[in-house]
């Protein structure tokens, strides 16, 4: 139909402060910073998407990101009508190599614009499995005492769940971070441990060891080896009974498949930016249903926008074993959500449907 034919993308510049600076073994943010993009229909509809950079997991900035939607992505939609689903999103993935955020953030505003054509939530229409998830709240790298400190602030505010980044340039820092943690009682709260590529097989299998010993509820490991490494990683699934996660190991269902068929991941962890957008995130989260595989759905430092995308993905199927969607915990100001999302403690609830509310 004529008023389903895309009319414009437009975009903005979005940058919210952090309450802290968030750390990794990577790199540091101090503010979300995010490309909210609309797309709108000829019939006065608009879906929303947005898109955020990460330098070392994804190679984007904000500048390429503007540019991907502007010179790239734009040029390939605007003019198609909405009713063709599928190649529109093929014109989208096409559009040009990488760039996985700018496409994530158009892919988001188009399923936007289906669901509310359908009168229904994103949600429903991709599978409609949960009403909510439970997220972890992540702390990042500091001195030991300090994330002792945030931990228990965390836990105190109702988080069940906690993801430490680890891979100080020290390992020692590490271990010393996990002795802290398990001279205290956590009484029902998980931990999960994330290195970012920073460690070899063989402090991996020092600090599995160590963790087998402590009183510590361990969910996961998460990406302790170069992403490349999936030798290693096989060799840690084997060695390890704490599941073992892979993250930047996984961009794509490619990339998946050798993840897979190599048995070097318990765990896969599915992020928006990182596949460019629901479509490539849903085939990979079928791929491993069918190896039998649980996902994590996690998230960069992402806005409003981009996390209720993520939470509707995560709500939508089963396979999804664990979320890692805290961003909107993290800003300065307080956060109790708005007409996207609804929170409670660590839940969030995606609301039935935008457009009409």
């Amino acid at each position: 139909m004529i008023q389903n034919k895309i009319e414009s993308i437009s975009y903005e510049r979005v940058e919210i402060p952090l309450e802290v600076p968030f750390v990794t073994a990577r790199h540091r943010v101090d503010s979300i910073n995010a490309i909210e993009v609309k797309v709108r229909l000829s019939s006065g509809l608009v879906g929303v998407g947005s898109a955020t950079p990460n330098e070392v997991v994804t190679g984007d900035s904000m500048e390429s990101i503007i540019h991907t939607i502007s010179t790239k992505i734009n040029p390939s939609i605007v003019g198609s009508t909405i009713d063709n689903w599928e190649n529109l999103l093929r014109s989208v993935r096409t559009s040009v190599f990488g760039q996985t955020p700018a496409k994530a953030a158009v892919e988001m505003a188009l399923y936007d614009l289906r669901s509310q054509l359908f009168n229904t939530s994103l949600t429903t229409m991709l599978g409609g499995a949960k009403t909510f998830i439970t997220t972890d709240f992540t702390v990042g790298l500091s001195a030991p005492v300090k994330m002792i400190k945030r931990i228990e602030a965390k836990v105190a505010e109702g988080f069940h769940s906690i993801k430490i980044k680890l891979g100080e340039s020290d390992y020692n820092e590490d271990l010393e971070l996990l002795r802290m943690l398990s001279s205290k009682a956590w009484n029902g709260i998980s931990f999960r441990i994330d290195a970012n590529q920073a460690w070899t097989v063989q402090q991996t299998k020092e600090l599995i060891d160590f963790l087998k010993q402590s009183s510590l509820e361990i969910s996961f490991i998460e990406q302790p080896l170069r992403a490349d490494d999936l030798q290693g990683m096989r060799n840690l699934v084997a060695y390890s009974d704490i599941p073992i996660m892979a993250d930047e190991s996984v961009h794509s269902v490619n990339d998946a498949l050798k993840v897979l068929t190599s048995g070097a991941a318990d765990l896969i962890n599915i992020k928006l930016m990182k596949t460019g957008g629901i479509s490539e995130a849903e085939r990979i989260n079928q791929l491993c249903e069918l190896f039998n595989v649980p996902v994590m759905v996690g998230c960069m430092i992402e806005s409003e926008v981009g996390i209720s995308a993520a939470v509707s993905f995560a709500c939508a199927h089963d396979n999804v074993k664990y979320t890692d969607l805290d961003s909107i915990f993290m800003i300065r100001y307080s956060y109790s959500g708005n007409r996207i999302i609804r929170i409670k403690e660590d839940k969030i609830y995606p609301f039935i449907r935008r457009g009409g509310d």
